[in-house]
């Protein structure tokens, strides 16, 4: 099974800054899985463990991983978990019962294949082990949004299409939804000085892409 990279440590992480883009201060890290190169990136790797049904334990042992790595790695700040719908509806239970051994944020980016109410049930018990929630790749037009205002993440990050498509239209519109709640938006996907100009001119909060730095990889 495709989940044995795991046993046979072939699974690293990288971590990605985080910056806060009104003082350049690095508030996190995302842990963003390397898998082997014979499963085509981890889009692919978490697409076939989804299809072979073990989506949510895999994306277990990916936090364990990631856990592990930024403990090692010495850094500070929150760390971005991506989750599967799967294994961000079976809620944490990561390592064990209890708060996350550092300030943690769990990612959910795929989130049409179930109603609204399951996903608040899922944050509510996240958020009773200590975690926050973050809503990953929110573009124009995308199905997340509704849910949004009912789940209330604490981030909300605009993938790369939103930058491109959206640019800062939806990013103001998206800036006011989240205030509403006290949320925080984060750009994903910036590359240059323009990209860093239209994202602070919409009031976005955060940013993260290859200006800030790229993944770094990290020995586990």
């Amino acid at each position: 099974m495709v989940i044995d990279a795991f046993e046979r440590g072939e699974v690293g992480v990288a971590l990605q800054p985080l910056v806060e883009l009104g003082t350049g201060r690095v508030v996190g890290y995302e842990a963003l899985c390397r898998p082997p190169a014979r499963f085509g990136g981890p889009e692919a790797f978490f697409g076939r463990c989804l299809k072979e049904g073990c989506g949510e334990e895999a994306d277990r042992r990916m936090w364990r991983l990631a856990f592990l790595a930024f403990m090692r790695s010495r850094r500070r700040g929150l760390l971005f978990l991506n989750a599967t719908l799967p294994g961000f509806l079976a809620g944490p239970g990561v390592l064990a019962r209890g708060a996350p051994p550092v300030p943690a944020v769990v990612e959910l980016s795929e989130r049409g294949s179930c109603g609204p109410e399951e996903i608040v049930r899922a944050a509510l018990l996240w958020r009773q082990e200590g975690f926050r929630v973050a809503f990953d790749d929110v573009w124009p037009g995308c199905p997340g949004l509704s849910a949004a205002t009912r789940v209330m993440p604490e981030y909300l990050k605009a993938g790369k299409r939103a930058l491109r498509e959206g640019g800062g239209a939806f990013l103001r519109e998206l800036v006011r939804t989240a205030a509403t709640w006290n949320g925080v938006v984060v750009a994903e996907g910036i590359e240059s000085r323009r990209d860093i100009e239209v994202v602070r001119d919409a009031g976005v909060q955060v940013g993260q892409g290859w200006y800030f730095g790229r993944p770094v990889p990290v020995v586990c």
